[in-house]
């Protein structure tokens, strides 16, 4: 394909109106990137104080720590989110991540000291970057049959959020400045992510289908069970019947034996018309 087939074909999904539900969220992520790039560390700095350059530094790249943990608890905890209730669910848990990060930020700028909000923050920053990466990569890799175009738009749109904020961030310099920057985003961030509660995902039409599949499968499971079970019993039952016949094969095979020899008497009697004695009898 050329390089003009890619850009029509690209051109073509973003106006599909199932996919423009997610193009906020996309560009979110390039918001999300250019904060915790570009300011993050410089409200530390700046909330430290001092003239001591390399110990404001040194403590605000240790708080950025938390943010490394909350990007691994970020993304297991979305995944895990997704595949027990599935991609709705997780917007709505994107969505309360959205209000703890965006709370703690205010928070610390109100109070614009390096305390534990710093660090909690941090942490928040971390695990909603990271939340909303991979919930957004899950749709584009499971809710599309060819995934290499919503990849391409998602990190084309990511990268154009990331570079018109990154000029914003560069006016910014005071607490004030910080404080209307941060609930812009938060205000961008909720609306962004909140459309994706209206995308039709497939696991929603799909779900009864495999709710019926799985009815199918349970009705056949348990006819094979009682199947199996009337079996059982009939094989239990011919085992009992055969030791029964065991039992009497004895006592039966005698009375037989019994009265063939009868019968042999008998006729001889009749053949010799001399009765037999009695002792002749005798068992």
């Amino acid at each position: 394909m050329t390089v003009s087939g890619v850009l029509k074909s690209m051109w073509k999904l973003t106006t599909n109106k199932r996919f423009m539900l997610l193009i906020p969220q996309f560009f979110w992520t390039g918001i999300s990137i250019a904060y915790y790039q570009g300011i993050l560390v410089l409200m530390m700095q700046q909330a430290i104080g001092g003239t001591d350059t390399q110990y404001q530094f040194k403590m605000s790249m240790l708080a950025l720590t938390l943010f490394g943990v909350g990007e691994i608890v970020g993304c297991f905890y979305i995944g895990f989110v997704v595949d027990k209730f599935g991609s709705r669910v997780a917007t709505i848990c994107n969505l309360v991540n959205i209000v703890a990060m965006i709370g703690t930020s205010v928070a610390f700028l109100l109070v614009f000291e390096f305390n534990y909000l710093a660090w909690i923050m941090c942490f928040f920053w971390g695990i909603c970057d990271s939340a909303i990466n991979t919930n957004t990569q899950e749709i584009i890799g499971f809710e599309f049959e060819n995934s290499s175009e919503p990849f391409s738009v998602f990190n084309t749109i990511q990268c154009i959020g990331n570079f018109a904020f990154q000029l914003v961030v560069s006016t910014l310099k005071t607490q004030q400045d910080y404080l209307i920057f941060t609930c812009a985003c938060g205000a961008i961030a909720f609306l962004s992510c909140g459309l994706v509660f209206f995308f039709p995902f497939r696991e929603h039409k799909a779900s009864n289908s495999f709710l019926g599949a799985n009815s199918f499968f349970a009705s056949n499971l348990t006819f094979k069970l009682l199947s199996e079970k009337a079996e059982n019993q009939t094989m239990s039952h011919m085992d009992h019947k055969a030791s029964i016949n065991e039992i009497l094969e004895g006592p039966v095979r005698k009375i037989s034996d019994l009265s063939a020899e009868v019968k042999n008497l008998h006729d001889e009697t009749l053949a010799s018309d001399n009765p037999p004695s009695t002792k002749s009898l005798m068992i």
